[in-house]
C-alpha cells in the first residue's frame, strides 16, 4: 500500500485531542476570556459565547464547550494554536 497526499487530513478530530474532566475546565473570565476574544476577534462588548459555539461547531469540537461559563483547556489550546 502506498500512502498518497489524499490519505492525509489536516482536520483535527476531537478524539485526537484527548479529554479533560469537566471539573478541570477553565472559567471563562480574566486572561482566558481575553485570550478567547483575541483568538476569535470578538470585541469586548461582542457575543463571545456565540463566537465560541460557531468555532467549536465548525471544527467539530462542540463537546468541549457546554455553552456555559467554563471551557475545556484542550479546546482553548486548539483555538489559540
Amino acid at each position: 500500500y502506498e500512502i498518497t497526499y489524499g490519505d492525509w487530513s489536516s482536520d483535527v478530530c476531537s478524539s485526537d485531542l484527548g479529554t479533560t474532566p469537566e471539573d478541570q475546565w477553565l472559567p471563562i473570565e480574566g486572561a482566558v476570556e481575553a485570550s478567547l476574544r483575541r483568538a476569535l476577534g470578538v470585541a469586548p462588548d461582542g457575543d463571545l459565547p456565540a463566537a465560541i459555539g460557531r468555532w467549536a461547531f465548525d471544527e467539530n469540537l462542540g463537546g468541549r464547550w457546554d455553552g456555559g461559563d467554563r471551557i475545556d483547556p484542550v479546546l482553548l489550546r486548539a483555538l489559540a494554536g
